[in-house]
């Protein structure tokens, strides 16, 4: 092995990495790095407390205290893998990705940068300023956001449960299969609703329980406020 000491730069085929220690075998196969580590191309900016280069496999790994910034997007991690060939970061271990507005954490993540497109699955959690959606799997892209799975969206006194849906620019919602929607005054079941910052349109299957003795059933419910 070999050990430099101090403030050490290494260029790594577009990669420039910096850091306090750097120790290399013989044949540069694994690259192992410590102390105050920044890591940066044309695309990312990383920081870290260590990491470890694979030469072989093409990947690079961060740990503890990691954080990967591109354009808006900010992941952070203990464990995060980035292969520079695939141009794919993975954690397995939790973390949080923040961007347009939203805070997602999750226990897994696969992100392709080249496609802009997240994958998280396992304990997921999405925060923003108006409500909180927890899920089993969900993708990202762009504006859009899927979510699959036993879902529970919280907003103002509301409970939504459901088992599949959509999130677009972080208002418009679409929901589907398995839903209802639960406030301190009435419970609504239907097979779809669409939802905007002003109106809910709840359409086919509609049931609403007001109270114990009264009921509501059609096909076409447009809710405004309270109204």
């Amino acid at each position: 092995f070999q050990k430099f000491c101090g403030d050490v730069m290494i260029e790594y085929s577009d990669l420039k990495i910096q850091c306090d220690t750097i120790m290399l075998d013989e044949y540069k196969d694994n690259i192992i790095g410590w102390g105050n580590v920044s890591f940066f191309n044309d695309t990312l900016n990383c920081s870290s407390d260590s990491i470890k280069i694979y030469q072989n496999d093409n990947n690079i790994m961060f740990y503890q205290n990691s954080k990967i910034n591109t354009d808006n997007i900010a992941i952070n991690g203990n464990q995060i893998q980035y292969n520079f060939e695939q141009e794919i970061i993975n954690y397995w271990s939790g973390g949080n990705v923040i961007s347009n507005n939203n805070n997602i954490s999750s226990d897994e993540l696969t992100y392709h940068i080249q496609d802009n497109q997240f994958i998280f699955s396992r304990n997921i959690r999405l925060l923003n300023e108006d409500f909180t959606i927890k899920t089993e799997h969900m993708t990202n892209k762009d504006s859009l956001i899927n979510f699959l799975g036993s879902t529970r969206i919280n907003y103002e006194n509301i409970l939504i449960e459901c088992q599949k849906g959509n999130l677009t620019n972080s208002q418009n919602m679409e929901i589907f299969d398995g839903l209802t929607i639960k406030s301190d005054t009435i419970i609504i079941q239907a097979n779809y609703l669409k939802r905007n910052e002003k109106i809910n349109y709840f359409q086919d299957n509609i049931s609403i329980a007001i109270n114990n003795n009264t009921y509501i059933y059609g096909d076409r419910l447009i809710q405004e406020n309270d109204i």
